[in-house]
């Protein structure tokens, strides 16, 4: 009975792991599934996050630096010896015995001390700060521009996978259709009515379609992967899309707008690159300024540790400024001057191939959507005929050649007709991409 039973159990555990493998997707669970799971967005959310770190700690320009410090020292040495007997304010009259000042015993001295420097006035740190601030912001900007990728990518590739399925059905009638045609010349070679050629024009047809077909079922398991890596599902899921190929409606006014948006986050970023890149030239400019630092510190001296029994401050205010450093600060400053430079020439190519990139585009949907209107006549003519042929066929009025002709004019004006819709949607992807803000 338990031999019976394992048979079973086996058998469910593996229909388990086959449903387990599969997934049904429709196209905006893809892309929700993209902008929280795929490993380029997160790669470029930690960008951003690290960028924000950096700009933090350039909080160090306006806020204070507070030490606390516990330090314990044992020494013979006459001038320290009598340094922190004055630190302890123990110092007596004995004490100035030129024996016990050139001579003294071992003394120790634990030091509590609590220090802040507060920063004034650092011209460079203030520029620095501006420029960190421009770089998270570019970087923010970038990893929006490829979350925006990747789901243009995610679109892509649902809608190839799509494509792949009925290019798969598409060629899978055709054999059925040839397998027919296969029996029917078999039949008429029998009775005498075909010859042997004629079969074998249809066994070759035949073995072409079905090239064809595994051609295009390896094409969809490679897309079919793909979407599984950028949606950063389980190795080995196969997706089942639930939205099949449909035309999408584009706007008017993105076929016929002239440039690209500046807002556009990809020159977002670039124009906060090249911010940033300025402010660096001002703070490398501004390390000639002086600066101004206040600072103070408040001690505790005593033989015991943590001791309190003498107390002292100090406080004061500093001005400095580097005068001449051999001309090491002016090389930085003309290097970072070109790099701001460069920048800017970087951010105008970008905005100038984006225009043209936009004009591609543009063209291309409305060269795909002609090519829809003429591959959808074709298609519906080249069906028509070949029902036309089959018919005849049938009957013994057209030889197997014609019929193998039309079958396969059919069967590549469907395909013809597939691969337009397709080229057409990711035209007008391409645009929204091109034209997202």
């Amino acid at each position: 009975m338990k031999l019976r039973i394992l048979p079973t159990i086996v058998a469910l555990l593996l229909g388990l792991n086959v449903t387990a493998q599969t997934k049904m997707l429709t196209l905006e669970e893809a892309l929700q599934l993209a902008a929280t799971q795929n490993r380029d967005v997160e790669i470029k959310e930690a960008e951003v996050k690290a960028a924000l770190q950096d700009y933090k700690k350039t909080n160090n320009v306006f806020l204070p630096n507070i030490t606390l410090s516990e330090t314990g020292v044992n020494t013979n040495n006459p001038l320290n010896s009598f340094g922190i007997l004055l630190q302890q304010e123990r110092v007596t009259v004995a004490d100035f015995d030129p024996n016990r000042l050139n001579n003294p015993d071992a003394i120790s001295n634990w030091n509590t001390r609590g220090a802040i420097q507060q920063p004034i006035f650092n011209l460079d740190g203030m520029y620095g700060r501006k420029a960190t601030k421009q770089v998270y912001n570019a970087k923010t900007h970038e990893a929006k521009r490829v979350k925006e990728y990747v789901l243009f990518e995610v679109k892509q590739h649902y809608y190839m996978l799509s494509l792949a399925h009925d290019q798969t059905e598409v060629l899978s009638e055709a054999i059925k259709t040839v397998d027919e045609a296969l029996k029917v010349v078999e039949n008429n070679k029998d009775n005498g009515y075909a010859k042997e050629s004629d079969v074998l024009q249809v066994k070759v047809r035949k073995l072409d379609l079905q090239t064809k077909y595994n051609e295009a079922q390896n094409a969809e398991a490679s897309v079919n992967d793909y979407l599984v890596f950028l949606l950063r599902l389980d190795p080995g899921t196969k997706i089942q899309i639930q939205d099949q190929i449909a035309l999408t409606v584009v706007e008017t006014a993105k076929v016929e707008q002239e440039n690209v948006p500046l807002s556009r986050s990809d020159l977002m970023g670039l124009s906060f690159a090249v911010e940033a890149q300025k402010n660096m030239w001002k703070m490398n400019k501004s390390k000639f300024a002086p600066r101004i630092n206040a600072f103070g510190q408040y001690d505790f001296n005593d033989q015991n540790l943590f001791g309190t029994s003498a107390q002292s401050y100090l406080v004061g205010i500093s001005l400095s400024w580097t005068v001449f450093d051999g001309g090491q600060q002016m090389a930085a400053s003309q290097k970072s001057k070109l790099e701001w430079e460069k920048a800017t020439m970087n951010f105008e190519k970008e905005k100038t191939k984006a225009d043209i990139d936009l004009k591609k585009a543009q063209r291309n949907v409305v060269s795909a959507k002609t090519k829809i209107n003429m591959t959808e006549i074709a298609r519906e003519e080249a069906l028509t005929s070949f029902k036309i042929l089959s018919d005849r066929y049938k009957v013994g009025l057209e030889k197997t050649v014609d019929l193998l002709s039309a079958e396969t004019t059919k069967s590549e004006k469907e395909l013809a007709y597939l691969n337009a819709v397709f080229e057409y949607n990711m035209a007008v992807f391409h645009l929204d991409l091109l034209l997202q803000e």
